[in-house]
């Protein structure tokens, strides 16, 4: 499963169509901090994240799962 935020909503849906045509489930957000509910909740093997976003940038996205997601991989 792969995560997307992109406050564009055309690039996130290329993005995700892309995806889905590679065979990969992909879901899409537009804002940070409803990308970041989900992530509490389910396992992600992959976040694709905007930098640009308003509410809550990529970087401070990358930052938060640094911080509060336990480790994937050892």
């Amino acid at each position: 499963m792969i995560s997307v935020l992109d406050d564009g909503p055309s690039q996130a849906e290329c993005i995700c169509q892309t995806l889905s045509k590679a065979g990969h489930m992909c879901h899409s957000f537009s804002e940070g901090k409803a990308f970041v509910h989900p992530l509490l909740r389910q396992t992600f093997d992959l976040l694709v994240l905007d930098w640009n976003v308003s509410d809550m940038p990529g970087d401070e996205v990358l930052r938060w799962a640094r911080q509060s997601l336990p480790p994937c991989c050892s």
